[in-house]
């Protein structure tokens, strides 16, 4: 295409693409009809630096007991194994990987439910 960080794509409706690394992973910055949009795109997407991305350390008391919240910058409810159902009546549920298989840990009204079910 000539411009850095910008890939032609293979099927339509948008034609090209922006990616960029941010701290050895690749972050796809959108879909463009042009590839000087999708450049332009890939010049204003600066990299936030590592002091931004960290999330706070966060604890719970369960049982008498402290644990550690397993935070994710990946994650949109800031939590690892827990993900948003918009669709539920309980909104996010928390999944575990074991062996190789996913396990279901059920669904939680909140964000931080879900994220203690996980850390247990």
């Amino acid at each position: 295409t000539g411009y850095a960080g910008v890939y032609k794509r293979k099927c339509p409706p948008h034609r090209f693409y922006a990616r960029r690394k941010v701290d050895g992973r690749a972050v796809h910055l959108g879909t463009f009809e042009t590839a000087r949009a999708a450049a332009e795109a890939y010049a204003r997407g600066k990299a936030p630096s590592r002091a931004t991305r960290s999330l706070p350390p966060m604890t719970a008391t369960l049982s008498g007991q402290e644990v550690s919240l397993h935070r994710s910058n990946r994650s949109s409810t800031g939590f690892k194994g827990v993900y948003e159902h918009k669709h539920a009546k309980r909104r996010f549920y928390a999944e575990h990987s074991a062996d190789g298989r996913k396990v279901s840990l059920g669904y939680f009204t909140t964000a931080i439910e879900a994220a203690e079910a996980y850390a247990l």
